[in-house]
């Protein structure tokens, strides 16, 4: 079971949404990272797909999350994010260069086309 969580949008802490606080409280941040995929604006959140390109990157915050806590606050997270969305592990390169696998929600349907953020920030 992955120790982290790589998080691209809604619960960025720096998205100032109310659902990043849930996550702020019960894991501790490691920093900002990459993950290959292509982002998709879905209007109020946005959706991660993976991609065989390595020139497709997804910008996000990694948090390392606490044996004690991570079921339950995966659980609260998978419920969070519902059934648009799936849970899987991902390699993530962080800032430094280091590589952690960690947990990512990805969505389960196509993207609707022409909504591509091309930076793969959500916050650009």
């Amino acid at each position: 079971m992955a120790d982290h969580l790589f998080v691209y949008g809604t619960l960025r802490s720096d998205a100032g949404h109310p659902a990043a606080d849930l996550l702020a409280r019960r894991a501790a941040p490691v920093g900002f990272g990459r993950v290959r995929a292509r982002l998709y604006d879905l209007g109020a959140y946005p959706a991660a797909v993976r991609s065989p390109e390595p020139e497709h990157r997804v910008r996000g915050i990694v948090y390392r999350l606490e044996p004690g806590l991570r079921e339950v606050l995966l659980a609260d997270l998978d419920r969070y994010e519902g059934a648009e969305y799936r849970r899987e592990v991902a390699t993530v390169t962080l800032e430094s260069g280091e590589s952690v696998s960690a947990w990512v929600y990805l969505y389960r349907r196509t993207p609707p086309p022409g909504r591509l953020i091309r930076s793969g920030d959500y916050l650009d």
